[in-house]
């Protein structure tokens, strides 16, 4: 479970989420949580008057543009018997989909994939039948979840190979990157 309770806080520290669905599988033990939310900059801002809420504060240009970025994540686990019912993280995506017209701006967006390899990966899907339409789709995609499996075992934590913190430490900096990232793309665009 601190896996998946390291996720979850990080998630929700770093992302507003403002939908969530959880399914169970009928036939396993194993579950699927999806969240949809937004940069954490684009946070709405209560205006408070005279202890009555009167609306939200306007965006400024800059961060208006992440509301079109919508953030997903999807969080499959199952429970172990063995360990009290702990979770066990079996997958996790966390993407983000924008659709864009790309004119004049492939140089900027490969200057940011590059900077953030490590971290996210940024795919372009384009429609090939009208070569004249600049309009294409990017994906960007964490890295986290192979960190996950790469560093991060349940069994390593129960053997005590990685500690809670290095984990937390880990999980904070993919999101971290993962929201940098976005919000280089927004000012590129």
């Amino acid at each position: 479970m601190i896996v998946y309770d390291a996720l979850l806080k990080e998630l929700r520290k770093h992302v507003f989420i403002f939908h969530e669905n959880r399914y169970k599988s009928q036939h396993h033990n194993k579950y699927i949580e999806r969240y949809i939310g937004k940069h954490k900059a684009a946070t709405p801002e209560i205006i408070v008057i005279n202890d009555q809420p009167q609306g939200f504060k306007r965006l400024t240009d800059q961060l208006e543009v992440l509301e079109e970025y919508p953030i997903q994540c999807e969080l499959e686990f199952s429970l172990d018997p063995e360990y009290k019912d702990e979770k066990i993280i079996e997958s996790f995506d966390l993407i983000s989909e924008i659709k864009i017209s790309l004119t004049n701006k492939i140089k900027a967006l490969e200057t940011i994939a590059k900077t953030y390899k490590d971290f996210v990966t940024i795919e372009r899907s384009k429609v090939i039948y009208d070569q004249k339409d600049n309009r294409s789709t990017l994906l960007i995609s964490s890295n986290l979840s192979q960190q996950i499996y790469e560093r991060c075992f349940e069994d390593e934590l129960y053997n005590d190979l990685i500690s809670e913190s290095n984990l937390k430490r880990l999980i904070n900096l993919y999101f971290d990157k993962f929201n940098d990232c976005l919000m280089d793309i927004s000012q590129a665009l």
